[in-house]
């Protein structure tokens, strides 16, 4: 069994292996039952999943999970791996713990993820509540006519000015990477999936990736898989 504090020790104990995965509740022993395949000895993703959930909750689909530990603090909470498996059969292992392990605060009683997965209609009615025009309304209320200091202007002021910064470093960031050749990537280019007319290109795969704000590794899945881009275009190599 680990805690959120043996990030280390995680990381080298899981590194190449797939596996299932259980965080406990140490408060009140609810838990979470999760899985992650890893196909290469260079690839970690027990290890991914456990930073998600510890460190990048923002990342992390469980909301359950997520409210639990705002609430009780990640210091509660540790992380165990229930067993080793092979990529083929890891989320048929993920099932079986979470059948037998009663986990509180997974939504499905499978180990498929959420892709598909249908909300109980009294979910949907309490989702329907959470974002009710009234409740809309309430929100946009809460600083209408609301007169601020001039501190806090000063202050909104000047995180306004900083956001403005970064996004213009940023911005010259990415055109200075649309000159820069890399020897381990290749001309890339943003194709309309219609007509296959090339929209734009650019000297590699990252400056493609930066300019147009997705990660590199997403942007390599779609040139591996073929598929669509934004729903209308395709990335490839030139």
């Amino acid at each position: 069994m680990f805690y959120y504090k043996d990030r280390d020790l995680i990381k080298k104990e899981t590194l190449g292996k797939s596996g299932v995965y259980k965080i406990t509740n140490l408060i009140n022993s609810d838990c979470y039952i999760g899985s992650a395949i890893s196909k290469t000895s260079k690839h970690n993703r027990l290890y991914i999943r456990f930073l998600n959930h510890f460190f990048h909750s923002h990342k992390t689909t469980n909301i359950y999970l997520r409210r639990a530990m705002e609430k009780h603090g990640k210091n509660n909470f540790s992380f165990e791996i229930l067993e080793y498996t092979n990529c083929e059969n890891t989320r048929d292992r993920e099932t079986y713990h979470i059948s037998h392990c009663k986990a509180t605060y997974n939504f499905k009683a499978t180990g498929s993820g959420t892709v598909n997965y249908k909300h109980t209609e009294i979910t949907k009615l309490k989702m329907s509540q959470n974002y009710s025009v009234e409740r809309k309304e309430m929100i946009g209320k809460l600083n209408k006519d609301k007169n601020l200091s001039e501190t806090t202007k000063l202050k909104l002021s000047e995180s306004a000015k900083t956001r403005w910064s970064c996004e213009k470093t940023r911005s010259d960031h990415s055109q200075l990477m649309k000159t820069i050749p890399n020897a381990r990537s290749r001309e890339s280019g943003i194709y309309c999936c219609e007509t296959n007319k090339l929209l734009s290109s650019y000297p590699t795969l990252k400056a493609l990736a930066i300019e147009n704000n997705i990660n590199y590794r997403t942007a390599r899945r779609y040139i591996k898989s073929g598929n669509k881009y934004n729903k209308i275009y395709i990335i490839k190599y030139i």
